[in-house]
């Protein structure tokens, strides 16, 4: 086989450019798409816990332990080439307790929370 300097050239930057691609590919985080976003609260204190989502009142009751889950709306995610947001669609619930009140960002399909870490800082 008999190759020609332009044809190693032509070669080797195309091997270069897929190899970089393929690397850039890799720190793109995943797209997603969820219709129904789930958000867990535990009671990881030694009290319980009177709350309410989306409301000032704190109808319902968590025992030291046990979990709360918050079925919310859809949330989305899509990424460009380089892996900068191309759109997002998320969502804030509020958690009201007395033990303080939360605002969190549903962005993401599942998240989870607790009041043993975050009681610290009520927002």
């Amino acid at each position: 086989m008999n190759f020609k300097p332009f044809n190693i050239c032509f070669l080797s930057l195309l091997l270069a450019s897929m190899t970089v691609s393929c690397l850039r590919k890799k720190n793109i985080p995943p797209d997603f798409s969820c219709e129904t976003s789930v958000l867990t609260v535990g009671n990881l204190i030694k009290d319980t816990i009177y709350y309410g989502w989306n409301t000032n009142m704190t109808p319902d009751t968590l025992l030291p332990g046990a979990i709360c889950v918050f079925n919310g709306g859809a949330v989305a995610m899509e990424h460009d080439f380089k892996g900068g947001t191309k759109s997002e669609t998320s969502y804030v619930t509020m958690i009201t307790s007395t033990k303080g009140s939360w605002f969190i960002k549903m962005d993401k399909c599942a998240k989870r929370c607790n009041f043993e870490y975050d009681i610290q800082n009520p927002n």
